[in-house]
C-alpha cells in the first residue's frame, strides 16, 4: 500500500525551496493538490532561534510552496496549517477561533487585540542576530578559558587532551543554548506569549497569512494532543511531550509537589480527533479567492469549553490507576504513589526548591573545592561530579516548573464552535469514519486509565502489554 500510494521527498524545512533542486522543486509544485503542514519543533524549552527556524520560517516556506504550486499548476491548492491553541498566549478567559491578525494589533481589529504590535520579519532577524552574538561571545578567550577550567574540574587534570576538548565544547554549547533559551523566554513574554514554542507558532501564522493573501486556507489549533481514542489503536501515542513526563513522574513517585491549581482546566484532545479535523477542514476549503481578512478558516481542537478536565481530577485518576497497575523502581519493587501537593504560586514553589536543595548543593560544591588538590583525587572529584549532577537536576526541575506552570495555572478556555460545527455537518457515514468528541458526554477518567496511560507505557516507555490486547488498526 505505502509503496503504491506514497512517494517520499527528502526535504528540509530550514532551507529555502526545502533544500530541493530547481527541477525537483518545480515537479513538486506541479503535482500538489493539498498541503497539510504539521511538521514542527514541539519543545517548550528549545532555544528561540531553533523554534523560529523550524516553526516560523518552515511554515513560511510551506506557504511559499502553496503559492508557487498555484502558479505552476493553474489550479487551487489547498493549505492546512497545523498550529496550536496556545497561540493565544497570555490571554485570559474566552479564547475565540480568530485568525492571528485579529489577535494582534492590526487594522480595524486593534481594539480587540490581546498582543502588542509585532513585526514578525524584524523579530526573526533580531532573534537570529542575538543567537549569532551569543555564539561569538562564547568563543572569546576568557570564556574559552572558563569552560576549559570547568572541563578540568569535571574530568581531572590528568584527562586526555582530546577528552578535555570535547567536554569543554559540550559545556560551551550548553551554556550558549541555556542563554538563548532564557533570552527567548523573556522575549516571548515581552510580546505576550509564555514561551518560545507558542511565540514561534504565532509568528508562523503571521507569515502564512501574508503569503496566502486572499486564498482561503485552514488553521487547525490543537490544545494538548494526547493518545488516540480509536485509530490507529486505542491509546496509541509515540510522543513524550506535555502530560507524559508528569504521568511518569507521578507513577514513579518522583513528583511530590508541583506548581498548579487543582481547579485549573488541563485542555487535551486525542490525536485521531485532531487528524480528523485536519482532513475535513482540507476537504471543506473553498477554492475561490475571498477578502484577505476572511481567508483564514480557524478550527480549534480542544475540550475545555464542553468537557473540562480539572488538574485535581486528573491527578486523582492517575494515582488511582497506579494503585492498581503500579510502576516499579530500580529494584523491581512496586512504587506506592502519594498525593501530589499543588502549590498555587510558581515563584513560591521555585523559591522553596532553591532553599531546600539547589542552594545547599551549591554550598557543598564550593566547600569541597576548598579541599587542597581536590581535583587530583578521584574520590573528591567524583563527589563533586555527583553533587553537580544533583544540582543540575534540581535546576532542570526548576526550568520545567517555570514552563509547565503556565499550563497548570492557566485561566483560559478555548472556544471550539467552528470545529464542532465542521464535524457536526458530516454525514452519518463520515461521522463514523471521522469521529470527534460526542455531543452528550466524554469520560476523561476512562480515557486516562484505559487508553492513554496504558498506551504510553506500551508505545513510549515500552514496559507493558498492549492496551486491551488490541493491535494497530489497518491503514
Amino acid at each position: 500500500f505505502l509503496h503504491r500510494c506514497v512517494e517520499v521527498v527528502d526535504a528540509d524545512l530550514e532551507f529555502d525551496g526545502l533544500g530541493l533542486g530547481p527541477g525537483q522543486y518545480q515537479q513538486l509544485c506541479s503535482d500538489l493538490d493539498v498541503i497539510i503542514h504539521c511538521a514542527a519543533l514541539v519543545a517548550w524549552g528549545a532555544p528561540l532561534d531553533a523554534s523560529l527556524r523550524c516553526n516560523a520560517l518552515g511554515s513560511k516556506r510551506i506557504a511559499q510552496i502553496a503559492h508557487d504550486s498555484r502558479v505552476a499548476s493553474k489550479r487551487a491548492v489547498r493549505l492546512v496549517l497545523v498550529s496550536t491553541a496556545w497561540v493565544h498566549g497570555m490571554r485570559k478567559g474566552r479564547c475565540p477561533e480568530w485568525p492571528i491578525s485579529k489577535l494582534c494589533c492590526e487594522g480595524a481589529d486593534a481594539a480587540a487585540a490581546v498582543f502588542p504590535w509585532l513585526d514578525p520579519h524584524a523579530e526573526m532577524e533580531n532573534c537570529l542576530a542575538m543567537a549569532k552574538q551569543l555564539q561569538q561571545a562564547s568563543l572569546s578567550v576568557s570564556r574559552l578559558e572558563e569552560v576549559r577550567k570547568e572541563a578540568v574540574r569535571r574530568l581531572g587534570p590528568s584527562a586526555e587532551p582530546s577528552s578535555l576538548d570535547a567536554a569543554a565544547e559540550e559545556i560551551r554549547a550548553r551554556l550558549v543554548e541555556a542563554q538563548m533559551v532564557e533570552w527567548g523566554l523573556q522575549r516571548a513574554r515581552h510580546f505576550g506569549w509564555w514561551d518560545g514554542y507558542t511565540f514561534s507558532k504565532a509568528i508562523a501564522e503571521r507569515f502564512v497569512q501574508d503569503l496566502q493573501s486572499d486564498t482561503p486556507y485552514a488553521v487547525v489549533r490543537p490544545s494538548g494532543v494526547v493518545s488516540a481514542s480509536r485509530e490507529p489503536a486505542p491509546g496509541w501515542v509515540d510522543a513524550y511531550l506535555l502530560v507524559e513526563p508528569l504521568i511518569e513522574g507521578v507513577g514513579r513517585g518522583q513528583i511530590k509537589s508541583f506548581p498548579g491549581d487543582p481547579n485549573c482546566i488541563i485542555d487535551c484532545v486525542p490525536v485521531d480527533f485532531v487528524c480528523n479535523v485536519i482532513l475535513v477542514a482540507a476537504a471543506k476549503l473553498p477554492c475561490e479567492p475571498c477578502a484577505a481578512q476572511n481567508a483564514a478558516q480557524v478550527y480549534q481542537c480542544a475540550s475545555g469549553d464542553v468537557f473540562p478536565n480539572k488538574l485535581g481530577e486528573i491527578e486523582a485518576t492517575w494515582r488511582d490507576y497506579f494503585r492498581h497497575s503500579p510502576m516499579c523502581d530500580a529494584h523491581g519493587k512496586a512504587v506506592e504513589v502519594q498525593p501530589v501537593e499543588f502549590v498555587r504560586d510558581a515563584e513560591t514553589f521555585s523559591g522553596s526548591l532553591r532553599r531546600r536543595f539547589s542552594g545547599p548543593l551549591q554550598a557543598c560544591v564550593r566547600a569541597l573545592e576548598l579541599v587542597p588538590f581536590w581535583d587530583r583525587m578521584a574520590t573528591t572529584r567524583n563527589a563533586r561530579g555527583w553533587l553537580e549532577k544533583k544540582r543540575r537536576g534540581i535546576e532542570k526541575v526548576l526550568s520545567l516548573a517555570k514552563l509547565y506552570s503556565t499550563y497548570t495555572l492557566n485561566e483560559w478556555t478555548f472556544e471550539t464552535r467552528n470545529s464542532r460545527s465542521l464535524m457536526a455537518d458530516l454525514t452519518d457515514v463520515d461521522k463514523e469514519r471521522f469521529p470527534y468528541f460526542p455531543t452528550a458526554s466524554w469520560d476523561w477518567a476512562g480515557f486516562w486509565s484505559q487508553k492513554h496511560i496504558p498506551g504510553m507505557r506500551q508505545w513510549v516507555l515500552k514496559n507493558a502489554a498492549p492496551v486491551n490486547g488490541q493491535g494497530m488498526a489497518k491503514l
